[in-house]
């Protein structure tokens, strides 16, 4: 199924500095779950750098929008 939304757009859309601007996956803005792992919504194609990169940096990651806390009403 990943393979399936990168057809669509392979992009990275993170932009983080040293993106490699070809999405290898998929980064969840709110926490991965059994239930929302293929949720479109809630997913942005990302390189495996940016992916990285938002997840050793999450202030700015959630100020720029691509963390958000699955408690919050969105």
């Amino acid at each position: 199924m990943v393979g399936e939304i990168l057809k669509e757009d392979n992009k990275c859309k993170i932009g983080a500095p040293g993106c490699t601007k070809i999405a290898q996956g998929l980064h969840h803005v709110i926490k991965r779950t059994e239930k929302n792992l293929m949720d479109k919504k809630i997913t942005i194609p990302a390189c495996n750098f940016c992916n990285t990169w938002l997840e050793a940096n999450t202030a700015k990651g959630k100020e720029m929008g691509f963390i958000k806390s699955k408690f919050k009403a969105a």
